[in-house]
């Protein structure tokens, strides 16, 4: 018999990213887990590999659309 248990889902609800968007040294993500205070919305600058959370939607896809790639000399 498969059993699974609450704990094991919330851990991996919490865990769980999906890539929404990439573009030129940059990628938007959205995490499964979604409550009260919690970074849903993640955007990972490759360029210098920091990954910047958000709860809210807005500054997330304004922060995405900011990051631009520098221009080349």
């Amino acid at each position: 018999m498969f059993k699974i248990f609450a704990k094991d889902v919330d851990a991996w609800v919490k865990s769980q990213r999906v890539m929404y968007a990439s573009g030129e040294g940059k990628r938007f993500f959205v995490t499964v887990h979604a409550g009260p205070g919690v970074e849903r919305y993640i955007v990972h600058n490759m360029r210098t590999g920091e990954d910047s959370g958000f709860t809210n939607l807005g500054e997330a896809v304004r922060f995405f659309n900011q990051l631009s790639v520098a221009p080349q000399e």
